[in-house]
């Protein structure tokens, strides 16, 4: 069962865990808002 988490303030953060009973090397990643992604197998 995943699990999701807001906080609001001035801003609105959101996270959201994956529950399996074991690790894929999980980080925790901060990305500023209107962030621009690029993604390698994803025509622009």
């Amino acid at each position: 069962m995943c699990t999701a988490a807001t906080y609001q303030t001035r801003g609105f953060y959101m996270g959201r865990t994956l529950d399996y009973e074991f690790s894929y090397g999980d980080e925790i990643t901060i990305t500023p808002r209107n962030y621009p992604f690029h993604f390698r197998h994803m025509a622009m």
